[in-house]
C-alpha cells in the first residue's frame, strides 16, 4: 500500500513560485513513493491554514504532510507532528509523528 500524503503550500509565501513549489512537492512525493491525495494551496490572507490542513488530512486519510519548506508551516509544526509525519522538500528533512521540537523559549522553557 502506498503512503498517502497531502501537499501543503501557502500562496502568501510561495508567491510567483507556487506552481514550481507544487511541482517540487509532486516530484518529491513520486520519488519517495508517497501518493499525493490532495494539493492544498492556502490563499493569501487565509485566517485558517491549520484548520484547512487538518480537514484535508482527515478527509483524505493521509499520514504525511509534504511542504516546499518549513516556513510554510512553521507556526503549526507542533500541531502537525503530533498526528502526522512532516517532510520538507527543500531540505529533505523528515520529522516523524511525535517529534519533539526544541522550545522556542530556550532549554528550560522559562527564559
Amino acid at each position: 500500500m502506498t503512503t498517502r500524503g497531502v501537499g501543503f503550500l501557502r500562496l502568501d509565501i510561495s508567491g510567483d513560485q507556487a506552481a514550481a513549489d507544487a511541482n517540487a512537492i509532486a516530484v518529491y512525493a513520486a520519488r519517495e513513493r508517497i501518493g499525493v491525495e490532495h494539493m492544498l494551496e492556502v490563499p493569501r490572507g487565509a485566517i485558517d491554514p491549520t484548520l484547512r490542513l487538518v480537514d484535508a488530512m482527515n478527509r483524505f486519510a493521509a499520514s504525511v504532510v509534504i511542504i516546499p519548506a518549513l516556513r510554510h508551516i512553521n507556526e503549526t509544526k507542533r500541531t502537525v507532528t503530533e498526528r502526522w509525519e512532516l517532510r520538507a522538500v527543500d531540505s529533505g528533512n523528515v520529522w516523524p509523528v511525535g517529534y519533539r521540537w526544541p522550545s522556542p523559549l530556550g532549554q528550560s522553557g522559562w527564559e
